[in-house]
């Protein structure tokens, strides 16, 4: 279940709300400056047509049909609705207007009504003949509020030449102004929203593409958390994403093999306490069995029975070296380090099994590095992992080959490489190799290659092993370190 208010929400809002605010702010600025721009204009060209029909020069009588025209032509900036001509004569009656009925209209009449009562005080008073013909002056305006909307009122006059004077007003409502802002402010905001709409969906898609690998990654650990450790995150890319899917897979590698390791352990401890339970109470009723077969007089068994008893005491001979085995497996014991040549070592142990070697018809490489240092080991265990490897190699060889033996110092480790040239390890048995009583031969007890992997691991060391038909590699891997130099009295 996805929970609301995730990372892609918390990576993605701010960025968004930023956008978000600074787009509104700089639409809001950029309208605020069309919109003034607009007003300044209309009020620069309400003004001039004020003027224009305020002037007697331009040859028309001031008419009905005059005003009507000036105020559909001459003021397209703002297109302010409401808007009006009103020309009064000195005695406050109308000489001509852009309403239909202006002494029923209110606002009309309510200007008529203050110009009569002085109500604008710029405008002269004085008699026509003292001032020339044309513009009397520069355009004023006022504010009055008429049945609750207010009006703004630019007034002037005109002088004809009869000399007649008529003074002019151009009103327009409040309500008109503000309808014209929006009108102006209309084109932003329909390209804003939008605006602000893709920069959230960009912003939630960005921020689901961050989320996305993070929420597998939080899959995965759920998964793991119930077992399933073979499970992988996908690593793409080289940012901080795929380096944190790295690292995860990484862990899970690691605590794939930290429960491998704790399940063998278990399963080692229990073997070896069966094992050494095992042994106890077959050693002893074989060495009863072997005093008793060494105590027979071969003189009076004849040939035949001389020959059995010699047969006899081999196969006890036997049993007691599987016992060894089974007691060193149950008893682990601890590496005791001294200064070491693996060389040395190796050389030793194919000494050891040259007879064998010979009557198996098996032929030797030695590929020993000259330069092998003394390193800190317990040679008895490590000529105990050798031994193994070779008499497995050997045994895997049952129409003799040849055994390569390798040796060669890795920067701080040494690896042993004992290869065969047998028929390989088949692919369903190779995860079995090193558990303990697994063995495909007729002879053994599955213990050697157990055994050699815990000697290794004891050491600090690994074992591994690559095959194939015709050649079956296995590997060992040592610290190189020096061994410590004896402390002096």
């Amino acid at each position: 279940m996805r929970r609301v208010g995730g990372l892609a929400v918390r990576i993605t809002a701010p960025f968004a709300a930023i956008f978000a605010l600074a787009f509104v702010a700089a639409g809001a600025l950029i309208a605020s400056a069309v919109v003034r721009d607009a007003e300044e204009r209309a009020h620069y060209e309400m003004r001039f047509a004020l003027s224009v029909a305020a002037n007697p020069r331009v040859g028309f009588a001031l008419t009905d049909q005059l005003l009507k025209g000036i105020r559909h032509y001459a003021v397209p900036a703002m297109s302010v609705g409401g808007m009006e001509f009103l020309a009064l004569r000195p005695d406050g009656t109308v000489a001509a207007a852009t309403f239909g009925d202006p002494s029923g209209d209110p606002v009309a009449a309510a200007v008529a009504e203050r110009y009569r009562s002085g109500g604008f005080p710029e405008l002269r008073k004085e008699a026509a003949a003292d001032r020339p013909a044309g513009l009397s002056g520069e355009t004023a305006a006022v504010r009055l509020f008429i049945g609750g909307e207010t009006y703004h009122v630019l007034y002037t006059s005109r002088v004809d030449p009869a000399p007649r004077r008529t003074d002019l007003f151009l009103i327009y409502s409040d309500s008109g102004v503000r309808a014209a802002r929006w009108r102006a402010l209309r084109p932003f905001l329909w390209i804003g929203i939008p605006g602000v709409l893709m920069a959230m969906a960009a912003g939630a898609w960005i921020g689901g593409r961050i989320a996305r690998p993070i929420r597998m990654l939080a899959g995965t650990a759920r998964r793991i958390a119930t077992g399933s450790l073979e499970e992988r995150v996908p690593v793409a890319g080289g940012d901080e994403i795929g380096e944190l899917a790295a690292a995860f897979n990484e862990m899970q590698d690691g605590l794939r093999r930290a429960r491998e390791s704790l399940v063998r352990s278990e399963r080692l401890t229990a073997l070896g306490m069966l094992a050494a339970a095992v042994a106890h109470e077959i050693r002893n009723p074989l060495t009863s069995i072997r005093m008793t077969v060494e105590m027979l007089d071969e003189n009076r068994l004849g040939p035949d029975g001389a020959e059995a008893k010699r047969m006899l005491l081999d196969e006890l001979d036997r049993l007691n070296i599987q016992l060894d085995s089974l007691l060193t497996f149950a008893r682990r014991p601890k590496p005791v380090p001294a200064p070491a040549n693996v060389n040395a070592l190796v050389s030793d142990t194919l000494r050891l099994l040259a007879r064998q070697l010979e009557h198996a018809r098996v032929s030797v490489e030695r590929r020993l590095s000259p330069d092998m240092p003394e390193i800190p080991l317990d040679a008895g265990q490590i000529r105990q992992v050798l031994l193994n490897l070779f008499l497995n190699a050997v045994q895997a060889m049952p129409r003799g080959g040849t055994l390569t033996v390798r040796t060669s110092v890795e920067e701080d480790r040494i690896a042993i490489e004992v290869e065969d040239t047998g028929m390989g390890i088949p692919e369903t048995d190779r995860e079995k190799v090193f558990s303990p009583f697994f063995t495909t031969k007729e002879a053994g007890g599955g213990l050697g290659l157990a055994l050699a992997r815990r000697i290794v691991e004891d050491h600090g060391g690994t074992i591994t092993f690559d095959s194939r038909p015709g050649r079956t590699v296995f590997r060992v891997s040592l610290s190189a370190r020096p061994a410590p130099a004896d402390a002096g009295p």
